[in-house]
C-alpha cells in the first residue's frame, strides 16, 4: 500500500505537523504536498508550481510526465494537484506551461496503451 500525503493542502499558510526525522529527509525545504513510497519515504513534491524528485537529499525539478509516471499509484493525485495549483493561478505563466506538460503526458499514456 502506498502512503499519504504528509503536507496534503495547497491552502495559504498552511504547514505541515510532520516529525523533525522526516522534514530531513526533504532537505530542509518546504513543499505543499509530498507524496510517500510504499515504504513511508518521500517520492515527489510539489511546490511553486513544480514537481520534484525527492527520494535524495538534493531535490530536482521533474515534469509532470515524470511525475505521474514516477509511482501510479499517485497519478491521479499529480494531476489533480496541478490542476487545483493552475485554478489557483490562472494568470501565471507557469500555469500554461503545466497544461502544456499535462498534455503531452497524457498524450504519451494514450498512445502507449493503444500499442
Amino acid at each position: 500500500m502506498t502512503g499519504g500525503p504528509v503536507t496534503g493542502s495547497l491552502a495559504p499558510g498552511h504547514r505541515s505537523a510532520t516529525p523533525l526525522w522526516y522534514d530531513g529527509l526533504l532537505g530542509g525545504h518546504r513543499y505543499d504536498v509530498v507524496y510517500e513510497d510504499a515504504h513511508g519515504y518521500p517520492l515527489i513534491a510539489f511546490a511553486g508550481g513544480q514537481w520534484y524528485d525527492v527520494t535524495t537529499f538534493t531535490p530536482r525539478p521533474v515534469s509532470v510526465r515524470h511525475a505521474v509516471r514516477r509511482d501510479t499509484a499517485w497519478a491521479g493525485a499529480v494531476v489533480q494537484t496541478v490542476c487545483l495549483w493552475m485554478r489557483n493561478h490562472p494568470h501565471e505563466e507557469r500555469s500554461f506551461e503545466l497544461a502544456t506538460e499535462l498534455a503531452l503526458a497524457v498524450g504519451e499514456l494514450a498512445r502507449s496503451a493503444t500499442r
